[in-house]
């Protein structure tokens, strides 16, 4: 292609935001950039990684004026050449959104998506959950069911709360806004024992979910890397409404899974330290 303009189009995949501009056939990698951060009104703290769409369907990474030039050259008369970007944020910090629409091809753009979504989940996670166990427990009625049958179902009863021991032989079941206190012997409470185990979901966990990798993988507690702690724990859970989607993600070294819909889910509200020995096995 020789001298004069060309027309392209750009598209923000953080928003879906799609601009048209005309540029010189021989412009520049940095004045590009210019261009689009003055377009999409980009701080200019913020880098920026561009792709663009080649014949066969493909987004190829852009970053040098080698790249842009060999993009420019090969398109025929009028042809629109289309491109697209995402954000990397230098300060992290302060991002407090994030959507990603595609990012099938393109290594760099999985990585920049990865850091803001693990970034945004360390930041809002826990108050999100918390705001959620508030309004699910502000919704629910005041009186609850005095007359249970504890001796079909080996339940004890203290203070109108159950307490069961770990590992329980059937999973975790209970009504949405009920609590439950786990109590936990040392032993479990190790790093090499949780990694063996599978949780679905991120903060908020399918009650099928084992109670030592969710316990470890949310950070409410800290188990122990090396032997069992000096104590042992009480748990308490509460239950709340299913989800369409449980996110798995990595945290605390721990991975958790992604899962479908399921019909119970429970986040974990506190713990306390009992004396070792208190929980019998």
């Amino acid at each position: 292609m020789g001298g004069g303009t060309v027309d392209i189009k750009v598209r923000n995949l953080f928003n879906d935001e799609t601009r048209k501009l005309s540029i010189s056939s021989h412009i520049k990698w940095q004045d590009l950039e210019n261009d689009i951060r003055s377009t999409f009104s980009i701080d200019c703290q913020d880098g920026i990684i561009l792709n663009y769409l080649d014949h066969e369907g493909d987004e190829i990474s852009v970053s040098s004026d080698n790249e842009l030039s060999n993009v420019l050259n090969t398109l025929e008369d009028n042809q629109c050449v289309k491109f697209s970007f995402v954000i990397k944020s230098q300060n992290k910090n302060q991002l407090s959104s994030f959507k990603l629409t595609k990012y099938e091809s393109d290594d760099k753009i999985i990585n920049a998506a990865e850091t803001i979504l693990h970034q945004w989940f360390s930041e809002n996670l826990p108050k999100l959950i918390d705001q959620v166990t508030r309004d699910i427990i502000n919704s629910i009625e005041k009186s609850r069911k005095s007359n249970q049958d504890s001796t079909a179902t080996g339940i004890i009863e203290s203070d109108n709360r159950r307490v069961l021991t770990y590992p329980t032989k059937k999973k975790i079941q209970g009504e949405i806004g009920e609590a439950v206190e786990m109590h936990v012997s040392s032993q479990y409470l190790t790093f090499s024992y949780a990694s063996m185990k599978t949780a679905w979901g991120t903060g908020i966990y399918t009650t099928d979910s084992d109670l030592i990798k969710a316990l470890g993988h949310s950070g409410v507690y800290t188990l122990s890397k090396q032997s069992p702690p000096d104590h042992d724990l009480s748990v308490i859970l509460r239950f709340v409404p299913g989800c369409d989607k449980y996110f798995g993600s990595i945290n605390n070294s721990l991975r958790s899974s992604e899962f479908q819909k399921y019909k119970l889910s429970f986040v974990i509200e506190s713990v306390k330290h009992l004396v070792k020995g208190t929980v019998s096995l």
